[in-house]
């Protein structure tokens, strides 16, 4: 789902829909896989070597 750009959207209503996905995933015992997009360039300015550190370190693979 979108929610930047959208009136009346934003990071609160991203994190409940990411958290209501997760919560009902883990209750019914399922794999969640989650791929976020970043149209805007926003993460051009990470190390992006430490950030793959730090999601294989939480279990990204």
């Amino acid at each position: 789902a979108q929610f930047g750009f959208r009136p009346g959207f934003g990071t609160v209503d991203a994190v409940f829909a990411l958290y209501s996905l997760i919560t009902n995933s883990l209750s019914k015992g399922k794999r969640l896989y989650c791929c976020f997009v970043d149209y805007t360039r926003a993460f051009d300015s990470v190390t992006h070597y430490k950030l793959w550190q730090r999601l294989v370190r939480c279990g990204v693979t």
